[in-house]
């Protein structure tokens, strides 16, 4: 582990520090919400509960980019090209087009601008990272955690009628807005042209092409978390306000960790071909500790925390089932993008999707036969673990290094 004295000399690990510290300043704010908004938010549960889930499903919609904005990287670090211009083209017409064809064939138009956005913003973040522009990159969900609490106390306060449709609808209006102003100073529209010619597609082809499989399982295990909520839902339904809080507090351990994964990306993208085994091993173990001791920090904090809501049950028991796996899954997110440089996605999808497979077989048996919810919560959590010490096994084992 690196000294004290070698850190603050370094003007790197300086500025990496700085940028980890500034994003937990940031996503302090989407802590906050989480505590707040079920708070403001107390008389009407439902509306909390459709508020996350509607807010978790636009969160997904970058998927429909297919991985290019991951291929950017991708391309930019392996091979030098910078495919920008097309990643933005192709990304915003591509979204806008799936965005309003969705929103109006669910019957639900109001997702169309959000989904727009979040797509937008997820193109341009890319651009900000590679830029080195970290602060930025990480601002718009704080925003949008910001304004959301800013409706909630509203309807709180004053009684205001608000559907969950208008909530989500405003919340990333106001919030992309805003930080679009911010950014926009560092990207350069004006040479946006929706023109899409042939040398475009191929580029953009190359682009999904080198990441598409690493997609795909990243699509598996987000569809796995939402098939975690369906079944709380039918099968459980008086425990979903609680799950739904629950989620939201595991959140806690997953933006801890992923600051660090966030900028492992480009950090390993950089050097990937610099890389050493027993220096990532020394960082394994370290990461290891520092979970083991961020896991007793938090079930402090919940104890804490938790008599402050007693609209919600056994949330300390909830919550824990869920973040201990789900944090165990993020912590190896701070290795996974070697495997990917490395080119093992085809290993990662087919072993998510044998793992996903048994997940679903015994999640469905748990729920139809009405087991107990923390039997569900154990299952889904002990599959998630096996997939991510499949990673740690391909980054630790399967991987050459020079």
């Amino acid at each position: 582990m690196l000294s004290l004295n070698r850190i603050l000399k370094n003007k790197k690990y300086l500025e990496h520090g700085k940028t980890i510290v500034f994003r937990y300043f940031l996503y302090g704010i989407g802590i906050i919400e989480g505590l707040v908004l079920p708070y403001f938010l107390v008389d009407s549960p439902s509306l909390y509960s459709d508020i996350e889930y509607y807010k978790n499903a636009i969160l997904l919609f970058p998927n429909v980019l297919l991985g290019s904005y991951n291929g950017y990287t991708y391309v930019k670090y392996n091979y030098g090209i910078d495919y920008f211009p097309v990643l933005l083209k192709i990304g915003l017409v591509s979204s806008v087009v799936v965005a309003v064809v969705f929103g109006f064939s669910v019957g639900l138009p109001f997702l169309i601008l959000p989904l727009i956005f979040i797509n937008l913003f997820t193109i341009v973040e890319q651009r900000l990272r590679v830029e080195k522009k970290f602060n930025l990159a990480f601002a718009f969900k704080p925003l949008l955690a910001l304004f959301s609490m800013v409706l909630a106390f509203i309807y709180f306060k004053f009684d205001v009628s608000l559907s969950f449709d208008e909530f989500i609808f405003f919340t990333f209006l106001i919030s992309f807005a805003l930080w679009f102003l911010m950014s926009s100073k560092y990207i350069d529209y004006t040479e946006l042209s929706l023109k899409i010619r042939n040398k475009d597609l191929i580029r953009y082809y190359v682009l999904v092409k080198k990441i598409f499989t690493s997609l795909l399982a990243t699509i598996v295990v987000g569809l796995l978390i939402f098939f975690e909520r369906y079944l709380v839902d039918k099968y459980y339904g008086a425990e979903l306000p609680t799950y739904t809080f629950a989620f939201k507090l595991s959140q806690i351990i997953v933006v801890l960790i992923s600051s660090f994964s966030y900028l492992s990306n480009i950090f390993f993208g950089e050097k990937i071909n610099l890389l050493n085994r027993n220096n990532l091993l020394k960082q394994l173990k370290v990461s290891l500790l520092s979970y083991c001791v961020l896991l007793v920090a938090f079930s402090v904090f919940l104890m804490i925390i938790t008599p402050l809501y007693p609209q919600f049950d056994n949330v300390i028991l909830v919550t824990l089932s869920i973040a201990v796996f789900k944090g165990f899954f993020f912590l190896t997110g701070i290795f996974s993008p070697i495997a990917v440089y490395k080119d093992f996605n085809n290993k990662l999808l087919i072993a998510i999707t044998i793992i996903s497979i048994i997940n679903v077989s015994l999640a469905l048996f748990i729920a139809i036969n009405q087991f107990s919810i923390y039997l569900l919560f154990f299952v889904d959590g002990i599959c998630i673990s096996l997939y991510s010490l499949y990673i740690l096994n391909i980054v630790f084992r399967k991987v050459k290094y020079s």
